[in-house]
């Protein structure tokens, strides 16, 4: 039994506790799934165009899983194609050892892209661009609130509901 708790979780997200640092730490393993030619980047002196179909993230391009960006003129945010958190896993089993002890890990992962120029960073940006990303990123964060809110909101009331029945 100890080895099928073991492989469920070599594909699901979840905590783990370090008992030597008292911390539980992240493992998301699913996310070795992710496309990935280990190329890796020098320096380049090269121009970087402002489209480039190869680009996951600019505007109208097809990503890995097959869905195809917006054609956004602004900030952008999407669903994170492989995400370190997923909403639906199972919960791990309780373990016996007390140095491979495991929590369920649940969440949402967004991607937001700034510009729909790949040849635009931030430090090159107007300020009502800049401005642009803060807007996106605050009402992002007031939704995460909102929703983390209602979710203790509903632990209280099945917690009474439970009391009361």
């Amino acid at each position: 039994m100890g080895n099928l708790i073991f492989v469920c979780f070599l594909e699901h997200q979840h905590v783990r506790y370090n008992p030597l640092k008292g911390e539980w730490i992240l493992v998301s393993p699913h996310r070795m799934k992710r496309p990935w030619s280990g190329q890796m980047e020098s320096i380049a002196a090269e121009k970087v165009p402002e489209f480039d179909p190869q680009n996951p993230l600019c505007p109208g391009v097809k990503r890995a899983n097959g869905k195809v960006n917006e054609n956004y003129d602004s900030t952008y945010v999407f669903d994170n194609d492989f995400p370190a958190l997923l909403e639906d896993v199972p919960s791990p089993k309780e373990s016996d050892d007390p140095l491979f002890q495991m929590r369920p890990a649940t969440g949402k992962c967004k991607v937001m892209c700034f510009h729909p120029k790949s040849n635009v960073t931030i430090p090159v940006m107007a300020l009502e661009e800049i401005v642009a990303i803060i807007n996106k990123y605050v009402s992002w964060c007031g939704v995460i609130f909102i929703l983390i809110v209602w979710y203790f909101l509903l632990r209280a009331v099945n917690y009474m509901y439970n009391l009361i029945c």
